[in-house]
């Protein structure tokens, strides 16, 4: 299993990913974190701005399908998408989320 993440300013993109994640089968699970402050550097300033976080539970081969999705509908031109591995997961959560996804294994 891993877990996918992104963030954005804008909640609705966030939604119609998670929604087409899902609709695809791409992703089991989708969790939307909204209204957290980020701060980072872009242009060698420190910047602070107010973001929406996306965590996609998926499996390893789908990985890169999650990825086309987010950055076709993204609406940063340089997104924030990170592969989280998780090690340990509860075997009747693991056996869900590989029958959820496994049009797409």
């Amino acid at each position: 299993m891993i877990v996918i993440k992104t963030s954005s300013d804008n909640k609705q993109i966030l939604e119609k990913i998670a929604l087409k994640l899902l609709s695809q089968k791409v992703a089991g699970c989708v969790n939307l974190f909204p209204a957290c402050i980020s701060y980072f550097v872009w242009d060698n300033k420190i910047n602070k701005s107010k973001e929406n976080l996306l965590f996609i539970k998926t499996i390893k081969k789908n990985e890169g399908k999650a990825y086309k999705i987010i950055q076709n509908m993204h609406n940063y031109d340089t997104p924030e998408i990170i592969t989280l591995t998780v090690e340990n997961v509860e075997k009747h959560y693991k056996r869900w989320l590989m029958k959820e996804t496994k049009i797409n294994a």
